[in-house]
């Protein structure tokens, strides 16, 4: 994901973390280092699919932001 995560773009982001989850991996990690602006719909995505995530065991982690 890169540049601005916000109401566009939670559906998209929403789709592909169910589409990971539903392969009942023990890990997704979600790679936010060169997204600028956070929105509250992507975050409530997020908060969903870590909660979607413990229900089945995996985790939800995330990748850190490097300095730039």
């Amino acid at each position: 994901m890169r540049g601005d995560l916000d109401t566009a773009t939670a559906p998209y982001l929403g789709a592909l973390l169910d589409d990971r989850l539903r392969a009942h991996p023990r890990r997704v990690d979600v790679d936010l280092s060169e997204v600028d602006f956070l929105g509250v719909a992507d975050l409530r995505v997020l908060t969903r699919a870590a909660l979607q995530a413990g229900q089945t065991g995996a985790r939800l982690g995330r990748v850190p932001r490097q300095g730039r």
